[in-house]
């Protein structure tokens, strides 16, 4: 199944490639099918942003404040995920218990 979109002289594919249909093992069936949806969906994301950069022509003004946000907020997220899960044995636990032995 294809599905194509004409918008000012550009063509472009939306949904699957021909050769989505082809019979596959079970599990290489499940990753591949994951594959293609994550693949459609940046297809489609592309396509969303062609249509939108044509629609909307003026350039962007780049601001630093908007920029450092973007760069630093997924570390910054991320670090206080691990910091929140972190937890610490309780006081008195000995020290080397529950690891590998030397044995």
């Amino acid at each position: 199944m294809q599905l194509f979109w004409r918008r000012s002289g550009i063509l472009v594919l939306a949904v699957l490639p021909a050769f989505a249909p082809l019979v596959v093992p079970m599990a290489l069936s499940s990753k591949l099918a994951s594959v293609l949806r994550l693949w459609t969906l940046a297809l489609a994301l592309s396509a969303l942003l062609v249509a939108a950069g044509q629609h909307w022509s003026a350039a962007l003004v780049p601001r630093a404040w908007l920029i450092g946000v973007l760069l630093f907020s997924p570390s910054l997220g991320l670090a206080l995920w691990i910091a929140a899960q972190w937890r610490l044995p309780p006081h008195g636990t000995p020290v080397g218990e529950g690891g590998e032995s030397g044995d």
